[in-house]
């Protein structure tokens, strides 16, 4: 009787909306696997995916938003992936389950108290990246062993459609989101004479995705525990994705 007395109390005060800091992104985010990039080469003992089939390539040129100059066409399509580096700005805790009640607020002395978690984590892989992150040179043939190096610094970032702490998803995915991490990467490449290469960068980032659970203590039982929204997380990997749009006059 206690207990139900408690119980109906606290819930005329439950606050449904969790305290704390969220981003919202406005980006285009994207991913591919490997796979689907081309036949593999090996050059210099680097791993290169290459694209020369022009429906393909019509496919591709969609994907990335790429628009051909006039009086121009795109004969092929290299994809270089440099490795992730080390990746230092992930937080290792002692936390198994990833429901981890972070954000709390109190609602009487007696144990009553709401409390929302991070939840059902899944790694969504490690080619991700986003569209308006794109660096851009373009470089005029004949040259040989022409190089496009990237060395820049970028954070983890997250977006929810619900109301949570930053240390909450912090806590839950695992990524640290107030350091930077090291992105850096090299291309080298040849541009045949009679043509023009396009080669663009973008950091990679992996994903993770997340729900966001409401948790309604009462006398330190928790009677109440059920999904109120759900996130995604980027993590920079310190590897880079170069991709070279060989094109030559119509």
């Amino acid at each position: 009787m206690l207990l139900s007395l408690v119980f109906s109390l606290f819930l005329t005060s439950v606050s449904f909306a969790a305290q704390g800091d969220y981003l919202k992104l406005d980006d285009t985010i994207k991913s591919e696997h490997l796979s689907d990039l081309g036949r593999l080469e090996v050059k210099d003992g680097k791993f290169l995916y290459v694209i020369d089939d022009q429906a393909q390539i019509a496919e591709e040129l969609m994907k990335d938003d790429f628009i051909v100059p006039e009086g121009k066409q795109v004969t092929q399509i290299i994809t270089y992936y440099s490795e992730p580096k080390i990746n230092r700005n992930v937080i290792f805790n002692s936390f198994e389950s990833n429901s981890i009640p972070i954000d709390v607020t109190p609602q009487c002395s007696i144990g009553c108290y709401t409390s929302w978690s991070v939840e059902n984590v899944v790694d969504q892989g490690n080619t991700w990246y986003f569209a308006s992150e794109e660096i851009t040179n373009s470089y005029q043939g004949p040259t040989e062993d022409s190089k496009m190096q990237v060395n820049i610094q970028k954070q983890a970032r997250w977006s929810s459609d619900f109301s949570i702490s930053t240390s909450a998803v912090e806590a839950g995915v695992g990524f640290d989101f107030s350091q930077s991490i090291s992105v850096t990467g090299e291309y080298v490449f040849d541009v045949p004479a009679g043509y023009t290469a396009y080669v663009s960068a973008w950091p990679y980032y992996s994903k993770k995705t997340f729900d966001i659970y409401q948790n309604v203590y009462a006398l330190f039982i928790r009677v109440q525990h059920y999904d109120v929204g759900d996130g995604q997380a980027y993590n920079p990997t310190g590897g880079v994705r170069f991709r070279q749009y060989l094109m030559k006059d119509l």
